[in-house]
């Protein structure tokens, strides 16, 4: 198979590119979540064609795929560390600049044409501009990078440790690609598991773990973590559990916020029996840090110091 030009000096091309972009987002502090990139000439990151240089082309020096990598490494720090806190409102001692336009492109294999502006962009390419972009968040092109990663270190056993190492002393981190996710995400959708209550109303209730902050003088929670609770919890009926960041003052500080969730929701339930289990699970099969028998004969013993919004509103399909 011939390659139009190799793909490793493009992939670290364009991976180059990419980490300029994201430590110049945090550098000027104003963040654009979105690229959109015309890729008729060359694809961004093309995944398909690695694997078939990979595999056809035979491999005696693998110093390039480790450049590759350790700019994959990059990026995906850079995302992990500074740029999603940005967008998930974790960064407390700055104020953030973030606009909703996004980075435009059109790819060559030796440099790239920015459009400044999407209008511009979209104007130019705008009558066929279905069949003539790729559209990615600085979240998609992290988790590019790490398929590039996973890709590399299968093929070569030498970069599988040098990866391996990088993950212990470097802060590497691949397990926090998360997806992103935030109030809007989910304030439509049907409680599933309560649902004569609302997800607003579930969201306001226990959106005091985001603003309160524990004795670490930390937030409980972040904004994601809150909405991926209530998505896994009431919405999927999937519970997963997190940690708590830092450590609550007590438990019973966070006991006595469920149990009274427990008290203003369970009077809009259906079957009266096991309730009190129900509700005390919503916590116990969310979060790491509670005795399954200790905490939840002490459940009803309560404090006042995280107060919960008031459970108001029925959704509107039910009367």
């Amino acid at each position: 198979m011939e390659f139009k030009q190799n793909i490793l000096s493009t992939l670290n091309y364009q991976l180059g590119r990419i980490l300029h972009l994201f430590q110049e987002q945090i550098d000027n502090n104003y963040y654009k979540y979105n690229f959109i990139f015309n890729d008729d000439e060359v694809m961004f990151l093309n995944m398909n064609e690695l694997k078939e240089y990979i595999t056809l082309t035979p491999v005696r020096n693998t110093i390039f795929f480790k450049g590759i990598v350790q700019k994959c490494m990059e990026i995906i720090n850079l995302w992990n560390n500074k740029i999603a806190p940005a967008f998930l409102g974790e960064i407390t001692d700055q104020e953030i600049n973030i606009t909703e336009d996004f980075y435009c492109f059109s790819i060559h294999n030796d440099h790239w044409t920015n459009y400044h502006h999407s209008k511009s962009f979209i104007e130019k390419f705008r009558n066929n501009f279905k069949n003539n972009y790729t559209r990615l968040s600085c979240h998609q092109i992290a988790i590019r990078c790490q398929s590039i990663i996973n890709c590399i270190t299968f093929a070569f056993d030498e970069i599988k440790e040098y990866v391996n190492h990088h993950k212990i002393n470097d802060n590497y981190n691949p397990r926090k690609l998360e997806p992103i996710l935030t109030k809007k995400d989910i304030i439509t959708e049907r409680n599933n598991l309560i649902p004569k209550v609302s997800i607003e109303d579930v969201y306001d209730y226990f959106k005091i773990l985001v603003t309160a902050k524990n004795r670490n003088d930390e937030h409980y929670l972040t904004e994601n973590q809150l909405v991926t609770f209530i998505k896994a919890s009431f919405i999927d009926l999937e519970p997963s559990k997190q940690y708590f960041n830092g450590k609550p003052n007590y438990k019973k500080d966070i006991r006595s916020l469920f149990y009274r969730f427990y008290d203003q929701c369970s009077v809009y339930e259906y079957k009266t029996t096991h309730k009190k289990r129900k509700y005390f699970d919503i916590m116990f099969k969310a979060f790491h840090g509670f005795d399954e028998v200790k905490d939840h004969s002490e459940w009803n013993k309560t404090n006042q110091k995280l107060i919960g919004k008031k459970i108001t509103n029925k959704p509107k399909n039910y009367s």
